[in-house]
């Protein structure tokens, strides 16, 4: 259970954290406030600070909900708590307002990966790809791709992951 845990924030918490400040996207105006206290929030984040850097976030998102960056770092911190649904759920907000973010996209399909759910992670990955002008994180998304490609080819493989995702 822990090298399972180990390995899935290896992989996928490496790519949240990698954007932890301000993923790239356009720019907007925000209040000197709301970027003060994102700003805080990802101090926390970096420290360790779950809890008190979720309620930060969460309330620079009620203050703003169209801060894009404050619902990545809070899927980031529900992730590191290791709460996957809500991680998908802040970082499905961020997406909707970044659409063409692929490696948020990436992430997206790297959770959905994790919760057992190979449609949908296999469509995002694709979207990523779609998106990626990063030589790096193409090669990521191949590789998922080609995972994805094998689970469904052994249908005995997907029960497996399937039962270790739920235990």
């Amino acid at each position: 259970m822990m090298r399972r845990t180990v390995l899935a924030r290896g992989v996928v918490g490496g790519m949240l954290m990698a954007m932890l400040a301000f993923p790239s996207g356009p720019a907007q105006a925000f209040s000197h406030e709301t970027i003060a206290s994102k700003m805080r929030a990802d101090a926390l984040l970096k420290k360790g600070r779950m809890d008190t850097a979720v309620s930060l976030y969460e309330k620079v998102i009620h203050k703003d909900p169209r801060f894009a960056n404050a619902y990545y770092n809070l899927a980031t911190a529900y992730y590191l708590k290791g709460n996957i649904r809500k991680a998908l759920e802040n970082l499905e907000s961020f997406v909707n307002l970044r659409p063409g973010d692929a490696e948020a996209l990436y992430n997206l399909g790297s959770l959905k990966l994790q919760l057992g759910d190979f449609e949908e992670a296999q469509g995002y990955f694709q979207r990523a790809q779609d998106c990626s002008s990063s030589p790096l994180l193409c090669q990521k998304i191949r590789q998922a791709l080609d995972v994805l490609k094998g689970l469904r080819q052994n249908p005995e493989t997907q029960k497996l992951l399937a039962y270790l995702l739920t235990t």
